[in-house]
């Protein structure tokens, strides 16, 4: 759960500087991205494209990152 205080002390937070800390807290977790995934439809094609490109992106950095460790020995 994200927790935002406005108050420090003797000084008070405005509400916009608060919410603007929240914001950035909620896009850190990623509960943003969640909640604009929910609110759109995704066919089962797309969910698949996106599934298959995060595959290959990550077998990518895989072997980028196997290539550097067997360089550096």
């Amino acid at each position: 759960m994200v927790t935002v205080k406005l108050d420090k002390g003797k000084f008070k937070v405005p509400v916009e500087k608060g919410l603007k800390i929240l914001k950035k807290k909620l896009m850190k977790e990623g509960v943003l991205k969640e909640l604009r995934d929910r609110q759109s439809f995704v066919s089962k094609g797309r969910k698949d494209y996106l599934a298959r490109s995060h595959r290959k992106h990550m077998f990518q950095q895989q072997a980028l990152a196997e290539k550097a460790a067997s360089q550096q020995i």
